[in-house]
């Protein structure tokens, strides 16, 4: 795995950015837009927290809330998780992995100056995907670390059939594939 590649080379510095009074709609459309998965919200400067893809799918639609009448500030998170800039990109996908999220804020001298994800780092080093399958497996059971490691991923991954980022990858006949792949190979 590439371990001297730092975070502020694969990071993404295009922060983008809304107010905690943006309507889960208009935050959406601003993802679309700058076809970006989280957003940080923001107000008079300061970082108040985040919303990602999956906030809006848990948080709003799957609990059958109106995402127009829903506010940014109701469904962000507001412990951040960053890590600096000077970090490597191994100490990025350690950290995403022990906390269970796929992207961290990145600081500079304290302040947020971008986001590194995991497709990032894959970008960067695509080995890394197994050193986060097994990394996710010792922290999500240490007793099966190597089993669970083999099987599922859930923190996501990329399939070797269609080449696709996804949150869910099974291991079929020694590769991993996305739920749409696996359901046409065994279709």
């Amino acid at each position: 795995m590439e371990t001297s590649v730092r975070i502020k080379e694969a990071m993404s510095t295009n922060l983008i950015t809304a107010g905690p009074g943006a309507t889960v709609v208009e935050v959406a459309r601003i993802m679309s837009e700058h076809k970006v998965g989280s957003i940080i919200i923001t107000e008079n400067g300061d970082n108040e927290g985040i919303v990602t893809e999956r906030d809006i799918c848990y948080k709003v639609v799957g609990a059958g809330k109106n995402p127009k009448t829903v506010f940014a500030k109701d469904i962000m998170s507001t412990d951040l998780v960053t890590i600096p800039s000077e970090k490597t990109i191994t100490d990025a996908a350690k950290k995403m992995v022990k906390k269970g999220i796929r992207r961290l804020a990145v600081t500079e001298e304290g302040k947020i100056k971008g986001i590194i994800t995991a497709s990032d780092i894959l970008v960067i080093s695509p080995n890394t995907i197994e050193v986060l399958r097994e990394l996710y497996a010792i922290c999500a059971n240490p007793d099966e670390a190597i089993e669970a490691a083999s099987d599922v991923i859930t923190e996501g991954g990329i399939c070797d059939e269609c080449g696709t980022f996804t949150d869910n990858l099974t291991k079929v006949d020694g590769r991993y594939l996305c739920d749409d792949c696996r359901e046409e190979l065994e279709g």
